[in-house]
């Protein structure tokens, strides 16, 4: 209580927290999306003494699980010996709880993105080995295409072609589109290797 600022001293805690001003002002701290200090105004009648403490019991307690009875707001607006000491032990049970949760989810969360980060690393490994093995594939193919085809050249330049003769004209033009279509996927697999290269490139 000593290290918490308040509006005012606390000497008599029954008394000084039976308005539930402090109370609010000691929760605003602690949760303080949930506290509006102006809904709560000093007070030395009983009946907005409970209209206080009723107002933080609904909008307050009730929502960190600490909701109060009647009899319990009755006593501690009627400054009840022990109902202000207790509901402090209370909070501060509360306020310890939290911050083990808190921990406590820092670390499974701080597991789990160390999770996520070894299989984002797997899957960047599984994806660079893919390419690379796409990659030499690729490689291999064009290389072995581009052998037949200049051993295909190499034979029809090296025959003696009898344009006269009508199936050795249909069998050279045939072998010339053979050819084309070779080229064509040649070039089509260099871009393949040009893009890919491309694509593991850091």
């Amino acid at each position: 209580m000593s290290t918490i600022p308040l509006s005012k001293p606390t000497k008599n805690l029954s008394r000084d927290l039976s308005d539930a001003v402090i109370m609010a002002e000691i929760l605003k701290i602690y949760y303080p999306r949930y506290v509006d200090l102006h809904n709560y105004v000093p007070a030395n009648s009983i009946t907005t003494k409970k209209e206080n403490w009723q107002i933080l019991n609904r909008k307050v307690l009730r929502k960190i699980d600490m909701k109060l009875t009647k009899d319990i707001i009755n006593q501690l607006a009627n400054c009840y010996p022990g109902a202000a000491e207790n509901m402090l032990l209370e909070l501060r049970k509360k306020v310890l709880q939290g911050s083990d949760d808190l921990l406590r989810n820092d670390k499974e969360n701080d597991s789990i993105e160390d999770d996520k980060i070894d299989v984002d690393n797997i899957k960047t490994t599984i994806s660079e080995k893919s390419i690379s093995s796409t990659v030499d594939e690729v490689t291999l193919k064009t290389l072995d295409l581009e052998n037949v085809t200049k051993a295909s050249r190499t034979q029809t330049t090296s025959e003696n072609i009898n344009e006269d003769d009508p199936n050795v004209f249909h069998a050279f033009v045939e072998l010339t589109r053979k050819l084309q279509e070779l080229d064509n996927i040649i070039s089509s697999l260099n871009h393949k290797i040009a893009y890919l290269e491309n694509t593991i490139k850091p």
